[in-house]
């Protein structure tokens, strides 16, 4: 049997770390003893400035300060009750890698401090070690991390991370919450007694009958080994096409697989095959596909016709549109540009498109200055970690950490108090665009 278990505010307590910011602020005004964390966070946003400001501890408190926390009441027997039954226990948390401002502390390493100082790993009644230990930068990887480590039971404070669309099937979920969960399928606990209790009943094996079921060891690319040739064929022959005689592989795409098709009547077509990936929302082909169709009625000649698709398999054909691929060094005459935007002009708010099909906002669409901000830590933290560990050119490195770093604090520390940071943006002011529309990824 294996148990997952998530990291801050599930086996780790910070309740006593903001007790103590509340003793040095001076407030007219005692802490509520039940949610320290909340009573702080809501005191310091509804002052000017304080998004920065509870951002600015949660940074803190994550990370240099994280040795003040505590297990969880209760915890530390739980470990070691349920690793004399032979379980093996998990830590599979998500935490950005350094704060989104202030002095750029690495918290996955803070963590693992934690669990050192609180002797985990050490402690020969716990059956926990560094290796099973995971500290994913995303809830989707940790997610996937949930499946791949075959959980059989999975505990977290977060009912987003339980109810995720992602989440195993056969990987019992169970809220740690003072607070009942609205979803009558997942059992809330608000103790680890009674987590023990649940967890060590040898009556649970009946109530989930799947969840001793081998999962294969499954990678996060999920490897479905299409043959081109005859999903393309199978394909054309539902089209009423003739069949593939040559197909030539194009480079230059990053996630997909294209080839150029020459049938057996000399026709050139583009053949597709989508990638596809565990623990990644973004559906490719039918997120194409469907906006390839939206198109249709605007008759334009700068966009494939789709020739058939076929979704079970991420496959597609469309017809060939002749071009080339620009030097990295070369200089790109204005006309092209133009005729970028005069392209996301011309599909913007047009009469023929009303009522036609929904299209999915991007992975990467940003309808709030909040929504940028998490986008830019995400990619300044990748950055910043590849440097701090001397995994790419020094001179890179010392580019980030010396001059995109500091820039990088000046920006959060300007837009993070801003009063519209959590605005999102209503309809009337998006707009319709191509993911990653540029001269190197245009079909």
């Amino acid at each position: 049997m294996i148990i997952g278990i998530d990291f801050d505010n599930t086996l780790v307590c910070y309740d006593q770390v903001f007790r103590k910011y509340h003793e040095k602020q001076n407030w007219d005004i005692a802490i509520n003893a039940d949610s320290p964390k909340r009573f702080i966070r809501n005191k310091l946003l509804e002052s000017d400035g304080g998004n920065l400001q509870w951002s600015t501890l949660q940074g803190e408190v994550y990370g240099k300060r994280i040795l003040d926390a505590q297990l969880y009441e209760g915890a530390r027997n739980f470990l070691q009750h349920l690793s004399k039954l032979d379980v093996t226990l998990k830590i599979i948390s998500h935490k950005s890698l350094f704060p989104v401002v202030g002095t750029p502390i690495k918290f996955h390493d803070s963590a693992l401090s934690f669990l050192e100082k609180e002797n985990i790993f050490n402690d020969s009644l716990i059956n926990i070690d560094r290796s099973n230990c995971f500290f994913e930068s995303t809830i989707e990887n940790k997610i996937n991390r949930i499946y791949q480590e075959n959980c059989d039971i999975f505990i977290d404070d977060l009912l987003e991370v339980l109810t995720h669309p992602l989440f195993p099937n056969d990987t019992i979920p169970l809220l740690f919450s003072n607070v009942p969960s609205e979803n009558s399928s997942i059992k809330t606990f608000s103790n680890w007694q009674n987590l023990e209790d649940f967890a060590s009943n040898e009556d649970l094996i009946t109530s989930h009958p799947n969840r001793f079921q081998e999962r294969s060891p499954t990678p996060v690319y999920e490897k479905k080994n299409i043959d081109p040739i005859p999903s393309f064929n199978h394909i054309l022959e539902k089209e009423n096409q003739s069949p593939v005689k040559s197909l030539e592989p194009l480079s230059g795409g990053a996630n997909n697989k294209v080839f150029k098709l020459t049938t057996v009547d000399n026709k050139e077509l583009c053949g597709k095959i989508y990638k596809r990936i565990r623990g990644d929302k973004r559906n490719r082909f039918l997120n194409e596909i469907n906006f390839i169709r939206y198109l249709y009625p605007l008759n334009l000649k700068i966009i494939p016709k789709l020739i058939g698709a076929n979704e079970t398999d991420g496959v597609a054909i469309f017809n060939y549109i002749n071009g080339h691929l620009h030097d990295r060094d070369q200089s790109i005459p204005s006309r092209y540009w133009q005729e970028c935007i005069s392209f996301i002009e011309t599909i913007q708010a047009s009469e023929k498109l009303k009522g036609n099909i929904h299209l999915q906002s991007g992975s990467e669409a940003m309808f709030s200055i909040k929504n940028h901000m998490t986008a830019l830590h995400a990619r300044r933290d990748k950055w910043l970690n590849l440097a701090k560990n001397n995994l790419i050119d020094k001179a890179l490195s010392q580019l980030i950490t010396e001059k995109v770093e500091p820039a990088y604090q000046t920006v959060a520390r300007i837009i993070l108090p801003l009063e519209g940071f959590n605005k999102t943006i209503g309809k009337e002011e998006q707009i319709i665009s191509p993911s990653d529309l540029g001269l190197h990824n245009a079909l």
